[in-house]
């Protein structure tokens, strides 16, 4: 007579997946070994545990990104500037140069545009 058969909650397996957590880490938190795991995937689903990870977790992603662009929306100053940079490509402002460093600036301009031109 064998082991009895794991009860494995997938609705956490999935949560866990979606957290971009691993299967060993997964199956550590379930109380069970990874292999079993990977084999109740597999006969759940019909998938290699890996493709099946790989699905979770994209998932993940994409429920955090929609979080993080809901909180952006919902006025999250941070988020929003934070967002700003990575999708459209913003940045801040550089400080305000004084006078003798754009003088600087564009003295070394002026000596590598010539030095190019010769």
């Amino acid at each position: 007579m064998g082991r009895p058969k794991a009860d494995i909650d997938f609705k956490k397996v999935d949560e866990y997946l979606q957290a971009q957590c691993s299967g060993a880490s997964i199956a550590g938190l379930l109380g069970i070994h990874p292999d079993t795991l990977y084999k109740a995937i597999e006969d759940k689903y019909k998938l290699v545990f890996s493709a099946y990870s790989a699905q979770k977790k994209a998932e993940g992603k994409e429920i955090l990104r929609k979080s993080l662009w809901d909180m952006a929306i919902k006025g999250n100053v941070t988020m929003c500037i934070w967002l700003s940079k990575q999708y459209l490509g913003m940045s801040e402002s550089l400080e305000k140069l004084s006078d003798e460093s754009c003088e600087l600036i564009i003295e070394k301009l002026k000596q590598k545009y010539n030095e190019k031109t010769i």
